[in-house]
Order: C-alpha cells, then sequence, then structure tokens
C-alpha cells in the first residue's frame, strides 16, 4: 500500500515546555491509524500541529509527499485533510445544513474561500450527501442549537467529510457517547474508512481502537512508547505500566486487552 502521510520527528514545544517530541510514524493510504495515552500525552498537540492550527516546532509532515508543516489550516484542508474535535463545535444559530456547507465551501478543494449568498451546485450536492451519511438529512433545516449531543457529534462529522478529505483526523469521536451511541459511531468510522478515506483518530476506549484501528501509537510525555497493531501494543510491558496502570496488567491479562 502506498504511505499518505508522514510525521518525522515532528516537535512541539512552549518554551521550556517539550508537548511533542520527535515523534515519527506513518500512514498507509486507506488504513485506520489510533493514537493513545494518558491526559497530557501531547494527542491533542499533535493533531493541532498536523492540521496547521499550531504549527511545529521541529521535524517534517508530509501528506502526498509534499510538506505541510508551515501551511495554514485552510491550504491543510483543501489539500484533502479534514479533522473534529474533542467538543463539538458548530454555528449554533446557523441551519444544521449552513454548517455542513461550511465544510463543502470553505474546505473542499477547488471550493471558493469567499462565499456569497448563494451556494454552487457541487457545494451544495457534498454537504447533502455528508448530512445523508452522517443521518441528518431529515433534519437539514433545524437549527444546529436544537440537536442532541450525538447529533452535533455527527454533524462535526459531516462538515468535516463535506470536505471530501483524503484523510480524516477524528479527536475523541466516542468521547461523550453513551455504549450505544458509541457502538453507532464505531460503524459511521468504519463505513467512512469502506469508503476510502485513510483515518487517523485519538481515542481513550480500548474496546474502539481494538475493533477499528489497524495499527496504533501511545504516547507518553509527548514521546513514542509503542507502536504496532493494537493485540500487540496492549501487551507491552511500558503500556501497561504508563498508559492502564500495573495494578491493572493481571485483568488486562484476562480479558485479553479488552478493557474500555
Amino acid at each position: 500500500m502506498a504511505t499518505i502521510f508522514e510525521c518525522d520527528e515532528v516537535t512541539k514545544s512552549y518554551g521550556g515546555l517539550m508537548a511533542v517530541k520527535e515523534v515519527s510514524f506513518s500512514l498507509e493510504r486507506g488504513e485506520i491509524f489510533a493514537i493513545v495515552g494518558p491526559n497530557g500525552a501531547g494527542k491533542t498537540t499533535l493533531f493541532d500541529t498536523i492540521s496547521g492550527i499550531s504549527l511545529a516546532t521541529g521535524g517534517k509532515i508530509r501528506f502526498n509527499g509534499q510538506e505541510i508543516q508551515n501551511l495554514r489550516p485552510d491550504k491543510i484542508c483543501r489539500l484533502g485533510i479534514s479533522r473534529t474535535f474533542q467538543t463539538t463545535v458548530a454555528f449554533d444559530s446557523q441551519t444544521v445544513l449552513t454548517n455542513v456547507l461550511v465544510g463543502s465551501v470553505l474546505g473542499r478543494q477547488g471550493g471558493s474561500g469567499n462565499p456569497t449568498l448563494g451556494f454552487r451546485s457541487e457545494a451544495v450536492e457534498a454537504a447533502l450527501d455528508a448530512l445523508e451519511f452522517c443521518e441528518l438529512l431529515d433534519k437539514q433545516g433545524w437549527l444546529a442549537s436544537s440537536l442532541s449531543g450525538f447529533e452535533r457529534k455527527r454533524l462535526m462529522l459531516a462538515t468535516a467529510l463535506a470536505a471530501q478529505p483524503s484523510l480524516l483526523l477524528l479527536d475523541e469521536p466516542v468521547g461523550g457517547l453513551n455504549r450505544t451511541e458509541r457502538d453507532e459511531m464505531t460503524q459511521f468510522v468504519r463505513k467512512i474508512n469502506q469508503a476510502g478515506i485513510t483515518v487517523l483518530m485519538i481515542e481513550h476506549i480500548m474496546k474502539v481502537v481494538q475493533a477499528l484501528a489497524n495499527r496504533m501509537l501511545v504516547l507518553h510525555h509527548g514521546e513514542t512508547i509503542a507502536e504496532g497493531p493494537p493485540a500487540e501494543v496492549l501487551r507491552d510491558e511500558r503500556v501497561v505500566d504508563v498508559y492502564l496502570g500495573g495494578k491493572r496488567r493481571e485483568r488486562l491479562a484476562e480479558t485479553g486487552g479488552g478493557e474500555g
């Protein structure tokens, strides 16, 4: 499989604080790759450097062979990388459709960066397709503020998908969801991947990681401590001690690494 994305010794520091330290990994086109680690490990900071929200202070980030570490977020999005956030964000005073049109107009490759009172037909079609995919088509006229928590998660996902990315960054896609909603979101992520989109996700729920990820990387204090298939990584002594906690070692062995 061809490599679509690479982080090469990516570092992000804030003065004397090293939030991400020389992190390297690559993604193969069409895979699902998970980044996990305890709170404060540097996961979202790494996402911010990838998406251009916060510039890396060292290393290279490549997408389809092109270095992107110095590009603005809108430029990165138009190249084909979309992302979601831990906390659901939306234009609450606007309709569901208008929210998703922001993605299809501003984020899509070839989309216009100067929206007017009208929208091109291809932008509207991309937005409606994304809403249908996320099962929100029947709520396109609702105000975003009227949606439930899970619906808002799906709205943020639809907005990212409307940009028609080839790489999708998901920051804790099942965070804050109940068990039934987690299962549904897991199916959405799997369906996105089956549609040909490479997925890079941050997730704490190990059952979700095991159900979706081909490979995973564990961060601790901004550094990589393990990388590989979930079944192998979750049995790594460093991961058990640092991420899961030594006292849970025996329980992890009994459950086959399936807690969460």
